[in-house]
């Protein structure tokens, strides 16, 4: 049997020692490098996008459902102005988006409704559109205290379009939807703006956005569709990685960010520690080195005799 030469051990489990912590080092930074960090990012953002886009539909459909229900009420139908009041205030008290409802004639006449800005709602494409039997959402209205939407529906009495059910929708409650991302990440916001980009619910940064601050949306989106891997520049001059999505009323854009230092932020704390464990691997190669010396009482003339 042959007989292991002790230098040829310690060298063995010295070489051992020191490729173990570099392996798992290496396979480590292989599997959270800097893309995977990004990518896991996007999904997030994409999957949180999704469910407040289905939110924000639901939103809007639950508003829908209640104007055709209210449609299909009697005194609706027959425009009976005297039993209106107590049907349409029980709905506005019950559910605190409507700031007002309009029941019009199909000419245009107020039956139920006070009109306190004097509106001509014959001016209103939206209010036309429903005459012409097709539900309709109007452009944002901005007022000092909230912002607005109108929601008009046909109202009919035989087949025969004999009205309009003109309802004025507190849009706020978007904000809740909103808030949702930002339990994602301490700079991760949602929000939503108009055809123009103007914001219509609020930004996690900037007070009293809402009609006021705006969006370059036609930048935002090429940058996103050239590649959402690669960060841009938001609305304050931040780079972000993004994500939008196009909602089907009247070109509103859903659009959800992250800063783009806080995801090169986690890849700087994997880098320290790969650091970290490239010092130990010294520290304890010099350890065993010393430590196999001594148990196998490697005399200095064996390291020279490699020389």
């Amino acid at each position: 049997m042959l007989k292991l030469n002790n230098k040829y051990t310690h060298i063995t489990i010295l070489i051992t020692v020191s490729i173990l912590p570099t392996i798992i080092a290496c396979v480590w930074f292989f599997n959270i490098d800097k893309k995977t960090t990004v990518d896991l990012t996007i999904k997030s953002l994409y999957t949180i996008g999704t469910e407040q886009e289905k939110k924000i539909a639901d939103w809007f459909n639950n508003i829908v459902y209640d104007m055709n229900f209210l449609k299909e009420i009697n005194s609706v139908k027959n425009l009976e102005k005297e039993k209106l009041a107590q049907i349409i205030e029980y709905i506005k008290t019950n559910r605190d988006i409507y700031k007002d409802i309009f029941i019009l004639d199909k000419d245009f006449n107020i039956i139920y409704g006070y009109n306190y800005n004097n509106e001509n709602f014959k001016e209103k494409k939206h209010v036309r559109d429903a005459i012409a039997g097709n539900t309709s959402f109007s452009d944002i209205i901005f007022s000092s205290s909230d912002t607005f939407i109108e929601v008009t529906v046909p109202i009919y009495n035989n087949s025969s379009i004999i009205g309009v059910i003109c309802s004025k929708i507190n849009i706020s409650s978007l904000n809740s939807i909103m808030q949702f991302s930002r339990l994602m990440n301490e700079s991760t916001e949602s929000y939503i703006v108009d055809k123009h980009g103007t914001f219509i619910t609020e930004s996690r940064f900037i007070p009293d956005a809402i009609g006021k601050k705006r969006v370059d949306i036609a930048n935002v989106k090429l940058n996103i569709d050239y590649s959402n891997e690669t960060p841009y520049l938001d609305y304050r001059h931040t780079p972000v990685y993004g994500l939008y999505f196009n909602l089907p009323y009247n070109n509103w854009t859903l659009i959800i960010e992250q800063d783009a230092s806080d995801i090169h932020s986690n890849n700087n704390e994997i880098m320290k520690t790969g650091e970290i464990l490239s010092v130990l691997e010294i520290v304890l190669v010099g350890i065993f080195q010393k430590f196999l010396k001594t148990k196998f009482k490697i005399p200095e003339e064996d390291e020279n005799d490699e020389n």
